[in-house]
């Protein structure tokens, strides 16, 4: 099932972006969670609803989707910075990743929330989009 699979093209997306990959670096892009030890900057992304519909004779599926991606940075001028790199290499272009037979369309940024962390000392910003998701 491709549709547990779409993390690969959000990813693709985030480390294809020049601006995230220069605020960031690629290794510093996790699937939901960080790595034990990650240092700011960072972020983390996931995919999280997955609503299928398919074609009558079941040829092409479509899926509304959810991705949740969340900043960690030290400063918060930092983490504003990256969440609207982020928010460009997301919002309202077609993804695709190499040698997957799937693209996400319509990806518009929903909600976003910021907050700090005491014990962490850092700022997140949340950020979800809202997508569909066409099987080609």
């Amino acid at each position: 099932m491709i549709e547990l699979e779409i993390s690969r093209v959000i990813y693709a997306a985030l480390s294809a972006s020049e601006e995230v990959r220069a605020l960031v670096g690629l290794g510093s892009i996790y699937p939901v969670i960080a790595e034990q030890g990650a240092t700011f900057p960072y972020l983390t992304y996931s995919r999280d609803i997955t609503c299928q519909r398919a074609s009558k004779d079941y040829a092409d599926c479509e899926c509304d989707l959810q991705i949740s991606v969340e900043v960690y940075a030290s400063d918060y001028l930092g983490s504003v910075a990256i969440a609207k790199a982020v928010t460009g290499a997301l919002h309202d272009g077609i993804l695709k990743c190499d040698g997957y037979d799937v693209a996400i369309h319509g990806c518009m940024l929903a909600t976003a929330g910021e907050d700090y962390d005491d014990g962490g000392g850092c700022y997140i910003q949340s950020l979800t989009f809202n997508a569909n998701m066409e099987r080609n």
